[in-house]
């Protein structure tokens, strides 16, 4: 939601990372113990760093677990959330306990996070609980505008 609605202001692509994935098989199989798929993340890097040629003169928004892998970013944005909400999305979603407590591990650990600051040069972490998505959106316009004035 914050990606689509950032992309409608930037007038930017939104690009979904795990919907690329899919679209140029860049899977190497399915993780049933996980329930995610297996991604080669420097191949991933490669074909995505292939396409971002031909988007240079264009603002362009990846949106997913996985966008920390891909760089030559001008911005990472991570959104971490308080455990509990976390919990009732993925709930929500009708993740399984486990899918739900790997996921709950990661933001205790903010494994995205730090995953982002050793291979992005800016990375901007929010929290993103009990914000709405206007006001997050806000603000990560607010960092663009500040980045792009320096």
């Amino acid at each position: 939601m914050v990606a689509n609605k950032l992309g409608k202001l930037m007038n930017a692509k939104v690009i979904n990372i795990t919907d690329f994935v899919k679209e140029n098989k860049l899977s190497e199989g399915y993780d049933e113990e996980k329930d995610c798929l297996i991604v080669d993340e420097n191949k991933l890097a490669q074909v995505f760093g292939d396409l971002l040629k031909s988007y240079e003169e264009e603002d362009i928004i990846i949106e997913g677990h996985l966008a920390q892998f891909i760089e030559r970013a001008d911005i990472c944005v991570v959104l971490r959330c308080d455990i509990e909400e976390l919990y009732q999305r993925l709930k929500a979603r009708s993740y399984s306990e486990d899918k739900i407590k790997e996921n709950i591990e990661a933001e205790i650990f903010g494994i995205c996070e730090e995953e982002a600051r050793e291979r992005q040069k800016r990375v901007v972490a929010l929290r993103s609980s009990k914000r709405n998505v206007d006001a997050l959106v806000e603000e990560i316009l607010d960092i663009i505008k500040e980045i792009r004035r320096k």
